[in-house]
């Protein structure tokens, strides 16, 4: 009987080391599992990272080039304005003829008395054509 105990303790104890074994190697797994995972989470950071700076890279090339060409046109009708007033073109009534039916009309109306006959004051004569 006493043989017949020690073999079922050293089986148990046999039992017992396999099951600390499974149990560390479950665990070593599992780690590995998570470690793994935080690998694959830190690449997919790293892409969306690219992506997100090489959108904004394209963004401000887009914009670079738009302002480029507003100061192109900018400068072209500067000189366009220049050759005008050169040859004595009224640039005032250029604009004005551009612009002849404004959206909005605002007057300002200060409550002043009229000027006296064949004089305005600048503030009644203001006119704001939007």
């Amino acid at each position: 009987q006493a043989q017949e105990q020690r073999q079922a303790d050293a089986a148990l104890a046999a039992e017992t080391r396999r099951a600390a074994q499974q149990a560390e190697l479950e665990t070593g797994q599992a780690q590995q599992r998570a470690q793994l995972s935080m690998v694959s989470v830190k690449a997919q950071l790293a892409e969306r990272r690219l992506q997100d700076e090489a959108e904004i890279e394209r963004q401000a090339r887009a914009a670079e080039q738009r302002l480029a060409e507003q100061q192109a046109h900018s400068a072209e009708l500067l000189a366009t304005m220049r050759e005008m007033k050169a040859m004595g073109v009224d640039l005032t009534k250029v604009l004005v003829s551009q612009h002849e039916a404004p959206d909005k009309v605002i007057k300002l109306d200060t409550g002043a008395a009229p000027a006296a006959e064949g004089k305005k004051s600048l503030l009644s004569a203001i006119q704001l054509n939007l």
